[in-house]
C-alpha cells in the first residue's frame, strides 16, 4: 500500500504529464491554426489573380469585338 505522501507525490507526477500533454495539444492547434491562416491568404490570392484574368480576358474579348465591328 502508497503511503499518503506516495499517493500524493504520484497524483502530481500524473498532473505535470497531463498538463505537458496540454501544452503539446496547444502547440499542436496553434500550429495548424497558422496553416489553415496561409493557405487561406494563400487561396485568396489565387481568387484574386484569377479575378484579375477573368476581367482581363473579357476586356480582350470586347475589344476583339469592336475591332470586328469597325473592319466590317
Amino acid at each position: 500500500m502508497c503511503s499518503s505522501k506516495q499517493a500524493q507525490d504520484n497524483r502530481a507526477a500524473r498532473e505535470r504529464e497531463l498538463l505537458g500533454a496540454l501544452a503539446n495539444i496547444d502547440e499542436f492547434a496553434a500550429a495548424e491554426e497558422e496553416d489553415m491562416r496561409r493557405e487561406v491568404e494563400e487561396a485568396e490570392q489565387q481568387i484574386k489573380a484569377m479575378r484579375k484574368a477573368n476581367d482581363d480576358l473579357r476586356k480582350a474579348a470586347k475589344e476583339r469585338k469592336i475591332r470586328k465591328n469597325e473592319v466590317t
